[in-house]
């Protein structure tokens, strides 16, 4: 059997417009920045995203994007650096915080995860991904009841992003409600969810989400 982690949301270009941030910066050049990273030129995205922190160091949101293209990468540690950063201009920066409850996760350190993301939602939240990735985590703790509520919580707070979706149909399958899996499965499929066939291996048991 092999283990697979569930699929995480990063942040769109819509989500880095509506965050706030505290510091000096030139938005409209973070914004193209922005638009180069989510279109999937990471390593491209990374070299701006320096140059740009030359001139704007305390942009705690350009940090927060470098934190996540690094994160992409695997480059762990450079990620970390990233969001401490951000966190060390804002220490509100929710994204940042979530993003490092990621790296967390990626190092085994569940506890250490499910607290980022819990301070992430209690900064905001309306933060759906920061639940999401919250599903991640207590699935792995073969904690299923809460993983589906807090899958459910994310998918109400955003039913358009279709990684929230997916992970609300691993929580149903986790739960036994086939109904519920079948039916947002199809949902993240309309949604624009590309690893549908992910989720059916989990379905038959060839893939877990466990450790």
């Amino acid at each position: 059997m092999q283990y697979i982690a569930l699929g995480l949301t990063l942040l769109s270009l819509a989500g880095f417009q509506e965050a706030k941030t505290t510091a000096e910066q030139d938005r409209p050049r973070l914004d193209k920045i922005a638009a180069v990273y989510t279109g999937g030129k990471t390593e491209e995205a990374i070299t701006q995203l320096k140059e740009y922190l030359e001139s704007f160091a305390r942009d705690d949101l350009a940090w927060t994007i470098l934190g996540h293209a690094y994160k992409d990468l695997g480059r762990m540690d450079e990620a970390q650096a990233s969001y401490e950063s951000a966190l060390n201009v804002n220490s509100r920066q929710f994204q940042a915080i979530t993003g490092q409850g990621i790296v967390h996760r990626t190092r085994g350190e569940y506890d250490k995860a499910m607290k980022a993301y819990e301070r992430a939602v209690e900064i905001d939240p309306k933060y759906a991904q920061a639940y999401s990735s919250m599903t991640t985590i207590a699935l792995k703790q073969k904690q299923d009841k809460k993983a589906l509520e807090f899958a459910k919580k994310g998918y109400e707070l955003d039913k358009t992003d279709p990684v929230i979706a997916a992970n609300l149909a691993i929580a149903y399958h986790y739960n036994n409600d086939k109904v519920n899996r079948d039916k947002l499965t199809q949902t993240a499929k309309e949604l624009g969810y590309a690893k549908v066939d992910t989720l059916l291996k989990i379905y038959s048991g060839e893939l877990t989400v466990r450790d």
